[in-house]
């Protein structure tokens, strides 16, 4: 809905920043709709943007109605991202190329700060013990042989003893 609203924003004249709104507003659902796939994950970034953006979607709106230059070059910028990120996501060729792209200068930088990284699956980086999965576009589900019912997915723990890592980049961690 939002690549419609935004690619619609970037053809109309008239009633571009009602699109624009809408873009915006559709996005942060995304990421209100994301909640509880973060929350098993314990991931605290995606609540606390989701929490954040909604001041931010706001005061963009408010800019958008008041036809702020600002605004909509923004709202633009946010279009074009979008009109690019969507059909890429779609096309695994396309967007596996471009999450090994992401990790390979990701591990260049944090090698070029003096730590070394360890690539242990194809989008996560390990580091004294510390696992960091680069970026997920897809989710996969939870396997752990034999104990199903108490199981979680993390990108951020090693595999606990008598779990599969059966999903590159997702490990599986048994309670």
């Amino acid at each position: 809905m939002a690549y419609i609203a935004f690619a619609l924003f970037l053809i109309m004249g008239t009633y571009r920043k009602y699109l624009a709104i809408i873009g915006w507003s559709v996005t942060i659902l995304n990421l209100w709709l994301l909640m509880t796939a973060v929350v098993f994950e314990i991931n605290l970034l995606y609540p606390a943007l989701a929490l954040l953006a909604l001041p931010f979607l706001a005061i963009t709106a408010r800019s958008l109605l008041d036809e702020n230059p600002v605004a909509f070059r923004l709202t633009m910028s946010a279009a074009v991202a979008t009109l690019i990120f969507v059909p890429v996501s779609l096309i695994p060729l396309l967007r596996d190329g471009l999450v090994s792209m992401v990790v390979t200068l990701v591990s260049g930088m944090v090698t070029a700060l003096g730590y070394h990284p360890v690539l242990i699956a194809w989008d996560v980086l390990a580091e004294n013990g510390f696992c960091n999965q680069i970026i997920s576009l897809h989710g996969h589900p939870c396997h752990c042989g034999g104990h199903r019912d108490h199981c979680r997915c993390t990108a951020r723990t090693r595999p606990a003893a008598g779990c599969s890592d059966r999903f590159p980049g997702r490990f599986t961690v048994c309670s």
